[in-house]
């Protein structure tokens, strides 16, 4: 029988066991090397790079762009962008996503709110006349 071959080992330290794969480039990472940011489990070199941290999630992004489009006119967009927003504010509180998402949430919060009042008070308006 031939020997068993080694199993993968860490990019940044060849003697090194591979724990994990880094999950934005797919390099080997031992246990010293390995970090888990938001979730997501990179490699140091990955880490290094600010767009790894500082990027907000689709979520945030897709809250912020249904609370304005609701703002604008598709009201029933705003109950939805509301309910990513918090959903987005708990998995950053809970560390399952990136910190840079906060603002992009709590805008979409307030513009799923300031659009809800603001058409509530145009149909009263519009509906009274």
């Amino acid at each position: 029988m031939p020997p068993e071959a080694p199993g993968p080992r860490c990019a940044s330290h060849p003697a090194a066991d591979a724990v994990h794969t880094c999950q934005r480039c797919g390099r080997f990472a031992c246990a010293a090397c390995a970090r888990t940011e938001s979730g997501v489990v990179l490699c140091l070199a990955c880490l290094a790079r600010p767009e790894a941290r500082l990027t907000p999630s689709p979520r945030a992004k897709r809250a912020l762009a249904m609370g304005l489009v609701g703002l604008h006119g598709v009201v029933v967009l705003l109950p939805i962008a509301a309910w990513l927003a918090r959903a987005e504010l708990r998995a950053i509180e809970a560390g399952d996503a990136p910190p840079a998402g906060k603002p992009w949430a709590q805008g979409a919060l307030a513009a799923s709110i300031a659009g809800a009042l603001l058409w509530l008070v145009l149909a009263v308006v519009l509906l009274g006349e």
